[in-house]
């Protein structure tokens, strides 16, 4: 028998009773060399990951080898076969050389395989089941798939991850984001180049339904307070890591602005499948400084990517609708204190939309990180924002000075204040992703002061693909700052 055939009728048989293969002679089992038992249980598993589990039940000698590996490198060939090799990416996130980078290959295949099955069981589901079936590991599988496929350096390369992260989402009915595993999965779902419920509706005007929820939620002024640093994170709680994302607040914050830029067909978010999520996969820039020492990459260590130019859009209500929704208009039927939406459905009800070119410089770098991020010490950077139509105004131009840091919880953090005319306006926002991701940074941005009444809205900040000049002799605000900070 040839070893392709073998190969074959091993495959045909486990997909049976495994019994059956008592039919074989006992010595054609175990006369077969290891090496070519683990060939033919690679090429099952591309087959189909379940052939895996069913020929580790045909007999003991190759449960032991499929359940209990002498070493890794059967997992890791089966790994590699559907996935990009992660260590490139928790090199890059935990300052460790690749060779050096510890990973469960059989349990991060399990746990991905699993995950799929898992989706796909969920097609003939109840939307109530959704969540018993996809349950917080099978999400979290889907986005460590996402996050740790090959940094950008191999953006030329096509990512094993991205397309199987795309199958995985392709079809799905998502449940309602009322937990933090069902919203970040709906997260994935809006970046992730396939049509699920959760998909932008083809025609604009289609939306305003859709979104209502992300605009209640958004613009209701009771989600901002200093536990959640008045942006999208959890508040901090014994036990748990301080700087943890809240992914129901981050996916009301990319469902109002993703519906917005749609509805005026003028702005291109960073909405380009999941490979926007891996680290270094934001747009290289030429900055065309005069001296190579001067720019950040070599003077300072940006880690982050922070130097460059950058677009950010913001939204906002009319501060006579946010009152009105926030601290004059409660439904009587919906239980004390719940906030009615019907400002929102108003046939005149409207959002601004802003869209923003900046460029930020980093003026300073502390010595060092925070524990488990020493390589990722704290970011200072001041920068020039102005309205893309406005460029020379020197009136349309804002000053913006903050940091980007790591949290303990090792997401990235962007803070950062606007000062327009005699105001003060800060933004909290998270590094969707891996680090120097071309998805950007998301977030909301309120007043500095945090006084009752002031309003709040969220932005989505993402770096250009363009080259650029410095423009460190501007004579207006953003000139002075740097020469102040220099000093």
């Amino acid at each position: 028998m040839t070893f392709a055939r073998m190969s074959e009728s091993l495959v045909i048989l486990s997909q049976f009773d495994p019994r059956r293969l008592e039919l074989l002679p006992r010595p054609m089992l175990l006369n077969i060399p290891t090496e070519i038992q683990e060939v033919i249980i690679l090429d099952a598993a591309i087959v189909s990951p379940a052939s895996i589990a069913s020929l580790s039940a045909t007999c003991s000698l190759l449960r032991t080898l499929i359940n209990i590996p002498l070493d890794g490198h059967l997992w890791r060939s089966i790994f590699l076969a559907f996935f990009d090799d992660p260590r490139q990416a928790l090199s890059l996130e935990s300052n460790t050389p690749v060779d050096k980078v510890v990973f469960n290959w059989q349990r991060e295949a399990q746990r991905r395989f699993r995950a799929k099955f898992r989706l796909e069981q969920s097609h003939t589901a109840e939307i109530e089941e959704f969540e018993d079936i996809v349950d917080e590991d099978a999400v979290n599988a889907l986005m460590e798939t996402a996050i740790n496929a090959l940094p950008g350096q191999a953006l030329n390369v096509s990512s094993k991850n991205e397309t199987y992260v795309t199958e995985c989402m392709r079809g799905v009915i998502l449940s309602p984001p009322t937990t933090q595993s069902s919203a970040k999965l709906r997260v994935l779902a809006a970046l992730v180049d396939a049509r699920t419920s959760a998909s932008l509706p083809i025609l604009p005007l289609a939306s305003a339904s859709s979104r209502l929820p992300s605009r209640a939620y958004v613009y209701n002024m009771r989600n901002y307070n200093e536990r959640n640093k008045w942006g999208p994170w959890l508040p901090f709680k014994d036990g748990s890591k301080d700087g943890e994302i809240n992914y129901i607040h981050l996916w009301h914050i990319i469902d109002v602005l993703r519906h917005n830029a749609h509805e005026r067909n003028n702005c291109d978010l960073p909405i380009d499948g999941i490979g926007g999520l891996r680290a270094l996969s934001m747009p290289k820039q030429d900055l065309h400084v005069e001296k190579e020492e001067d720019t950040a990459k070599t003077k300072y260590n940006d880690w982050a990517g922070v130097e460059g130019v950058w677009m950010r859009t913001v939204s906002f209500m009319d501060y006579r609708d946010l009152h009105a929704y926030n601290w004059s208009n409660f439904d009587t039927e919906g239980g004390e204190g719940q906030l009615s939406t019907a400002v929102f459905e108003h046939e005149n009800f409207a959002e601004a939309f802003r869209v923003i070119r900046a460029y930020f410089t980093v003026v300073r770098v502390e010595e060092t990180g925070p524990p488990g991020y020493p390589h990722r010490p704290t970011i200072h950077f001041v920068g020039d924002t102005a309205i893309p139509n406005y460029p020379h105004d020197v009136s349309m131009h804002r000053i913006t000075e903050g940091t980007v840091s790591m949290t303990e919880a090792g997401q990235v953090r962007w803070s950062f204040n606007t000062r327009v005319g005699g105001h003060e306006w800060s933004s909290e926002g998270v590094q969707l992703g891996r680090v120097q991701s071309r998805a950007g940074v998301v977030g909301i941005w309120s007043s500095a002061d945090h006084e009752e009444h002031d309003p709040a809205g969220p932005f989505w900040l993402w770096k250009c693909g363009e080259s650029t000049k410095r423009p460190s002799k501007f004579p207006g605000p953003f000139h002075y700052l740097i020469i102040h900070h220099d000093q």
